[in-house]
């Protein structure tokens, strides 16, 4: 069956928090990633209903797409 069960949502949003705890910790390698792996955090949290996480993950993608002057960046995060 190709239906989606709550067990099934829970393994996906654990893979996706893996996958953007190790992209976070190489953000030293590429930093124009920022913005766009803290917004991922911030819509995961807000999924999880961790919404106090969720804003500051969303400010911190905020913060840092302007810092750099990613406007795209700042679009899709204010988007969210």
């Amino acid at each position: 069956s190709t239906e989606v069960t709550p067990q099934r949502r829970k393994l996906y949003r654990a893979r996706a928090r893996q996958c953007l705890r190790k992209a976070w910790f190489n953000t030293w390698l590429c930093r124009n990633d920022l913005p766009r792996i803290a917004r991922e955090f911030g819509l995961l949290d807000a999924v999880e209903g961790r919404l106090k996480s969720a804003r500051r993950w969303l400010e911190r993608s905020l913060e840092e797409a302007r810092r750099q002057g990613a406007r795209q960046e700042l679009y899709f995060t204010l988007q969210s």
